[in-house]
């Protein structure tokens, strides 16, 4: 089914790939006992209401948060957070592979910061917008946590049913990594990183260089930090997918609005074949966007904003 041109809120704004129409406010906090960048995007316009959900943007595996900007600009109506695990947006990597209880851990104090941050007198709940191995951490948390949930968007979630426990990785790797990108070497892994993101887009080879060549981006994955943290995140996938069949042995899936995005390019219709089987388990409506590889927040952002929109009120 494809409902990807359905009437919603996004409005145009945010053509330019990673750049932003609006400036937010960042900090780094502590979440978790660990480093997170965060940015607070506050809704404006007559459309704004304080009282809706505040939607919570959540990267995939080694994604830095500026990919959700053309997202963002198309949601200048509601209050948006964006963040950086550690590793990412200046934060430090801690040394060691990221486990599940962690980042639900982490996203529970988050969902504390919201509740700082817009002070309105009453819990504010959040929309849960989460992008390929995010969508590990989104699931158990709403499972997890229910009362503070108002819906959730999947987008192209990555779906893993494991049979049996991953084998236990040394933290070798990332670290020599992290030697590496410390060294005059650590510009190569400013070029691989951007291959790799040219792979996962429907845009231009030469639109996405541009971006990493003249955008924050280059700064980013040029950090031994933040290299170290892609390879941990990448090596440490299957840990993270065993131990959220943990908890869905253990807790239901809440009665929340949810829609899964799923990305429509060649040689992936496994993957929508897997997403036709999560969305029934989570109660969700099955959107198939077309026109989009794996980062549909590049290439249709406007679905993306579409959905959430759908969820907002």
């Amino acid at each position: 089914m494809s409902d990807d041109d359905e009437a919603g809120c996004s409005d145009g704004h945010g053509d330019k790939m990673l750049d932003s129409s609006h400036d937010a406010l960042t900090s780094v906090r502590e979440l978790g006992r660990r480093p997170f960048r965060v940015a607070y995007d506050d809704g404006e316009g007559p459309d704004y209401h304080v009282k809706d959900p505040v939607v919570l943007l959540m990267a995939g595996a080694a994604a830095s948060s500026d990919f959700w900007k053309p997202v963002v600009d198309r949601l200048q109506h509601v209050d948006v957070i964006t963040y950086d695990r550690p590793g990412l947006g200046g934060t430090i990597w801690p040394g060691r592979y990221p486990e599940l209880d962690e980042e639900v851990a982490s996203l529970t104090d988050l969902v504390g910061l919201v509740q700082g941050h817009w002070d309105i007198g009453q819990p504010r709940k959040v929309i849960l917008v989460a992008h390929s191995m995010a969508a590990f951490h989104a699931e158990a948390f709403a499972r997890m946590h229910p009362e503070v949930v108002a819906g959730v968007v999947f987008v192209d979630p990555s779906v893993e049913w494991p049979t049996h426990p991953p084998r236990r990785r040394s933290v070798a790797l990332p670290r020599a990594v992290y030697k590496v990108m410390d060294s005059v070497a650590g510009s190569l892994g400013r070029h691989a990183f951007a291959v790799g993101v040219m792979a996962q887009t429907a845009r231009s080879g030469s639109v996405v260089w541009h971006q990493f060549q003249e955008h924050r981006l280059h700064r980013v994955y040029g950090s031994p930090d933040a290299m170290a943290m892609a390879v941990a995140e990448w090596i440490g996938y299957d840990q993270q997918a065993w131990d959220l069949m943990a908890v869905r042995s253990q807790h239901a899936w809440p009665d929340v609005p949810t829609v899964l995005l799923s990305a429509v390019y060649s040689g992936q219709e496994q993957e929508l074949k897997l997403h036709e089987r999560l969305a029934p388990m989570l109660n969700a409506r099955l959107v198939v966007v077309e026109n989009s590889h794996h980062l549909m927040m590049l290439d249709r952002p406007e679905a993306i904003a579409d959905a959430i929109c759908s969820l907002v009120r």
